[in-house]
């Protein structure tokens, strides 16, 4: 008797077993929208590195079934790329995302939407990437991982990218271990922080958004903080209307704040993980430019006045020196009947050479040009003006005299040189030609270098030193 009714519980024990066996699969389905899909990636093969990662979006690279890639691609709330691969402090930088032919993001023109997650702050670079502008997320030392997080906007039914790939470039400077993907269908409530513009114009402010996933249900009170007030300041708090996208507040560059100088701004609230957003006071390539903060004209005036100051200094500095050579060339040659009319052409080429090098390189940091820029230096440096500038204007003198000299042999076709013994000789046709052609080209290559200089010193240190 015993013996049976030991068989009979151990045939329920079994017939239970298998019952539960054959609704796990009903009940992994049901609960489907709380999953997390993970995939480890790098780290990048060197540091301070430009890497591209390709991972396929399939339920073999994340390590799943299908069914449960499958649930969470048709749900998908946040998708996570792992920017932390060391365990002190670490730098992660990201670039030029896509998945599938669906999303994209390039940076050129700020964050588009993304957000720093877990124990990182986000920061938009507008150079230095792929093709332009990069993210780049820092450690914050929370304890937690960092990630860069897509923008709420993505979130939605990925099904149809099943067996596409996130393609995206990464560097960092501690490649220790492994970071991970993370694509999750859980619901996270979160605060994603946006500027416009990206960085704070010196003596002005940015427009920053709060942003609540999802949003409120009723009137929200998010608290603020700014890392540094010396360098940028914020109201404690903003308060986003039930219902509302987000909410608004003003970002303002300290009285008294260095270009360069950047603060962490953090927002806050009841039941959402913290948002964080690094801005910086200075440039703002995303307007197009060096920002302006003298009167409400546009910055193209101040940079054509700029040029046109550097160009005209230039010219009378330039003219002096032609002016002296050229008196010198004649007391040189009192015996000969050779005159040279070179100087007007001279200045007609270095004005052309004055505008293609400045012009061009206004270009640049106008922010015309696709993937250049060029942005102020850290720290104007009183030094760095003397010799960066100082040299430009010193191999602009020179390769203005070296081209008249130049001019001058061509088109007389006679040339002054100077033999071992130190005697002045009178060289003629082709010889006078040649040396003439050499002369010019040598001139204009240091005209060229010269006036690359001086450009890039007015944008890197004068105009920043001068507030603009």
């Amino acid at each position: 008797m015993k013996a049976k009714i030991i068989l009979k519980r151990f045939m329920f024990f079994m017939l239970a077993l298998s019952l539960l066996t054959l609704i796990l699969p009903e009940v992994s389905f049901a609960q489907s929208n709380g999953a997390t899909v993970i995939n480890s990636y790098g780290p990048p093969t060197a540091a301070n590195t430009w890497e591209k990662f390709t991972i396929p979006l399939t339920a073999a690279t994340f390590n799943v079934d299908d069914v449960t890639f499958q649930q969470v691609m048709a749900n998908v709330q946040q998708l996570r790329i792992g920017t932390e691969f060391h365990n002190g402090y670490d730098i992660g930088v990201v670039d030029s995302i896509s998945i599938g032919t669906r999303f994209s993001s390039d940076f050129n023109s700020g964050l588009e939407g993304w957000s720093a997650s877990g124990d990182g702050t986000m920061e938009w670079i507008p150079s230095g990437g792929v093709s332009g502008g990069h993210l780049q997320v820092s450690d914050w030392a929370s304890g937690d991982w960092h990630y860069a997080a897509t923008p709420p906007e993505w979130s939605g039914n990925w099904s149809d990218l099943i067996g596409s790939s996130l393609v995206f470039y990464l560097k960092t400077d501690q490649p220790s271990y492994a970071s991970m993907i993370e694509i999750t269908s859980e619901g996270s409530n979160r605060l994603v922080l946006s500027a416009d513009p990206s960085i704070v114009p010196l003596q002005g402010s940015s427009n920053v958004s709060v942003s609540p996933s999802p949003a409120a249900t009723q009137d929200m009170a998010v608290s603020l903080t700014s890392s540094d007030t010396n360098c940028i300041t914020i109201p404690s708090s903003v308060t986003i209307g039930s219902g509302q996208p987000s909410g608004q507040f003003i970002a303002s560059a300290a009285s008294g704040a260095q270009t360069d100088c950047s603060s962490v701004i953090t927002a806050s609230a009841s039941n959402y993980s913290e948002g964080r957003l690094t801005l910086r006071v200075g440039y703002d390539s995303g307007q197009g430019g060096l920002v302006s903060t003298i009167g409400q004209f546009p910055d193209i005036v101040f940079y054509a006045l700029a040029c046109l100051g550097l160009i005209l200094v230039g010219g009378v500095l330039l003219g002096a020196g032609i002016f002296i050579s050229r008196r010198r060339n004649r007391l040189r040659m009192r015996n000969t009947a050779f005159r040279g009319g070179s100087c007007l052409l001279t200045l007609v080429v270095i004005g052309v050479l004055a505008g293609l090098v400045i012009g061009g390189v206004s270009l640049i940091a106008f922010g015309f040009i696709p993937g250049q820029n060029i942005q102020p230096a850290s720290a104007v440096s009183i030094n760095e003006i003397l010799k960066t500038g100082g040299g430009g204007l010193l191999l602009t003198l020179l390769g203005a005299f070296l081209l008249n000299g130049g001019i001058k042999a061509i088109f007389s076709r006679r040339t002054i040189i100077e033999d071992d013994w130190g005697r002045l000789r009178e060289k003629r046709g082709c010889s006078a030609i040649l040396s003439g052609i050499a002369q010019a080209f040598f001139g204009v290559l240091l005209l060229v270098a010269g006036l690359g200089m001086i450009a890039l010193t007015l944008y890197k240190q004068v105009l920043p030193w001068l507030g603009f």
